[in-house]
């Protein structure tokens, strides 16, 4: 029934509209391809972060645990990365996947291997209201392996604590149990106050 649904729900898909630098729209799909690698490599390249290879095992080495506390805060019905993994697999994975992924995690710290998890699909989709064709009115987003976002879960986790005794009260970007809400209840908060008062 639900996959029925979605199909009966499902907006039709328009090819994405891209034109080249004279700005007439190009028709063949591996010339949109090319403009789109080129526009996006050269936008996106320079922010790489050279992958961690030194050897030596982890003063706290990743648990099972905190494996399963990752997955589990994964949010469902996301597309998969590259991998193909389902988050909605992973939270019903037997006791022993989850052991493999910290048994994993802990074996590429201590051998300083490099892995795979920093390649994502890229996927454009058409900002609203812009016009189509220019590559800087696509929107990106990056779906991620599954193994990146537990291994990301994890160190956000540890760092949470530390993270938050630094950052000011007044920063409600990202942060658990904090929302644009807040700050805009204080911005109405004080717009009243300063009228109130004139």
């Amino acid at each position: 029934m639900y996959q029925a649904v979605k199909a009966i729900l499902r907006k039709p898909t328009r090819p994405i509209a891209v034109k080249n630098e004279e700005g007439a729209l190009v028709e063949n799909d591996n010339e949109k391809a090319r403009i789109l690698e080129d526009y996006f490599s050269e936008k996106y390249n320079g922010t790489r972060i050279e992958p961690f290879t030194k050897k030596g095992e982890l003063n706290n080495p990743i648990t099972p645990e905190e494996v399963r506390k990752a997955v589990a805060s994964l949010s469902n019905n996301k597309a998969p990365g590259p991998d193909g993994i389902q988050v909605e697999l992973l939270k019903s994975a037997p006791p022993s996947v989850i052991e493999e992924f910290a048994e994993t995690f802990n074996n590429t710290f201590i051998q300083g291997q490099t892995t795979n998890i920093g390649n994502g699909t890229l996927i454009l989709l058409q900002k609203p209201g812009k016009p189509t064709g220019p590559p800087a009115n696509l929107r990106p987003i990056v779906l991620l392996p599954a193994a990146r976002k537990i291994l990301s879960l994890i160190t956000l986790n540890r760092i949470k604590e530390k993270v938050d005794s630094y950052l000011s009260p007044s920063q409600a970007g990202f942060r658990q149990n904090r929302s644009t809400a807040d700050i805009v209840w204080s911005h109405k908060w004080l717009i009243s106050k300063v009228q109130k008062n004139k």
